[in-house]
């Protein structure tokens, strides 16, 4: 994230970013791609070593079962963005599901 102190901006690092308007916006997004992407292949690399790794993905079974076993073991959690914010063909599914101030069993019952 980065910060504003007056007219310097900072990235999330404490490195300034000498740019003005929109040229601060692109640096900004370019020194965070930058330092996300060792992260990443860190993340990555693990699969190699990891005997029984698993990877979470935003899809279910009945629409992509054969991608999810070709090569990793991946897990089909989704889809996680509800279909309003999508394709708009159910606008009455909106809700992510999940509220942090409200106790539900609900995810007991199936």
């Amino acid at each position: 994230m980065a910060t504003m102190t007056g007219a310097q901006i900072n990235d999330r690092y404490g490195e300034e970013l000498k740019a003005r308007g929109s040229e601060a916006v692109e640096k900004l997004l370019k020194s965070e791609a930058e330092r996300a992407l060792p992260l990443l292949k860190e993340h990555f690399d693990v699969l190699d070593y990891e005997r029984n790794a698993k990877v979470l993905v935003n899809t279910f079974d009945a629409l992509e079962s054969g991608a999810l076993r070709a090569k990793l073991n991946f897990v089909a959690i989704g889809p996680l963005i509800p279909s309003a914010f999508l394709d708009g063909k159910d606008p009455s599914d909106a809700s992510f599901g999940g509220d942090l101030f409200q106790d539900s069993k609900a995810y007991i019952e199936w």
